[in-house]
């Protein structure tokens, strides 16, 4: 190799590192590739190997008095100690190359869900895909167990259902539409963030779980398993719906009339309580959480009976009412197979009541 004067040593400690690990029959001398050009000395008295070069970079010439280290800048002492480093002796099992780089996609680790479209297993939508696909959806199986709590979606395969009793609370703000056409943007958004915030806080404060969120419709489960009888969901049901009314009518509709919002902040409530089966349906990564049961169906029709600041409990729900509706101010309206509840809970009660 050619000594090059704008070069300093140790420049060419990748040809040094080539070297070891891809021997040559013919290695070339370390002088050369070390390059010492600003070094005076005579060639012959360059070190020809490594270990050579570390035994004597620290010896005191006799003609000058002074060591071979002395004639290097400070950065390249440093380079001494690299090199030591770099010559270490190879262990006896290197470790695995590193994967190779993928070109396009990353593969999202095995905690993370794929965001984007989900391409379905038949990809045609043609009426003979759809034909094949009904005929291959006809040999599937659904798997159904009895459950002890209330699953999730990441709980559940396709098409795998588990048994549980439940109260439904369905509830939507009402007018909510008129408020997003006539209002500025930011409004309607905190409005229904308030909503929604306090709504979950409330379910689960009275053990149950909000499982779906459509535009300004909220769900909120309230469950036990199969063979529990218990009335407990319906009186968790009931009471969170009373609260929730409590809360919006006083905290979150005054609070945003002070900000110019028009009209008053409502929701409409729906109640009912019965056996269904939590399972998941759709494609791949892109499955579904629903209820299969008359219970689930029941409330959300309730609800869509109801009025901005009511509560409409299916019949056989209210039987398991809690206690304190027996109470002589409150004023339930019973209309055939539901009972309508349009009050809220007094001044003097300033926290949740139990149950």
């Amino acid at each position: 190799m050619k000594n090059d004067d704008n070069k300093q040593p140790f420049m060419y400690l990748s040809e040094l590192l080539s070297a070891k690990l891809n021997p040559s029959p013919s290695p070339v001398p370390f002088s050369d590739l070390i390059g010492f050009s600003n070094i005076s000395k005579p060639t012959s008295n360059l070190p020809s190997s490594l270990p050579d070069f570390l035994s004597r970079i620290s010896e005191t010439s006799p003609e000058t008095n002074t060591s071979l280290a002395s004639l290097f800048a400070p950065p390249i002492v440093k380079g001494v100690d690299l090199a030591r480093s770099i010559f270490a002796p190879l262990p006896e099992s290197l470790p695995p190359p590193p994967s190779p780089v993928t070109i396009g996609r990353p593969t999202p680790p095995p905690f993370a869900r794929p965001l984007g479209r989900i391409e379905p297993p038949i990809r045609g939508v043609g009426m003979s895909q759809s034909r094949a696909l009904m005929q291959e959806m006809g040999q599937r199986k659904v798997t159904l167990n009895g459950g002890r709590v209330l699953p999730t979606i990441d709980d559940l395969a396709i098409l795998e259902a588990r048994k549980v009793r439940a109260a439904f609370l369905y509830s939507d703000l009402h007018g909510y539409t008129k408020i997003v056409a006539s209002t500025p943007t930011r409004q309607s958004v905190l409005l229904m963030q308030a909503f929604v915030e306090f709504l979950v806080r409330i379910t689960t404060h009275y053990g149950g779980s909000v499982v779906d969120c459509a535009g300004d419709r909220i769900l909120s489960v309230f469950s036990r398993p199969e063979t529990d009888r218990s009335p407990d969901p319906v009186r968790e049901a009931i009471t969170a719906a009373l609260w929730a009314q409590t809360v919006l009518q006083k905290v979150i509709a005054p609070e945003f009339k002070k900000i110019g919002l028009p009209g008053d902040v409502s929701a409409a409530m729906g109640i009912d309580y019965g056996p269904v089966a939590a399972t998941c349906v759709g494609i791949r990564n892109n499955k579904r959480f629903i209820f299969s049961g008359d219970a689930a169906n029941n409330a959300a029709k309730l609800q869509d009976m109801g009025h901005g600041g009511e509560i409409v409990i299916s019949s056989s729900a209210y039987h398991f009412k809690p206690s304190f509706l027996d109470g002589v101010s409150w004023r339930p309206s019973f209309m055939g197979d539901r009972v309508h509840l349009s009050q809220i809970f007094v001044d003097g009660v300033t926290e949740p009541p139990k149950i």
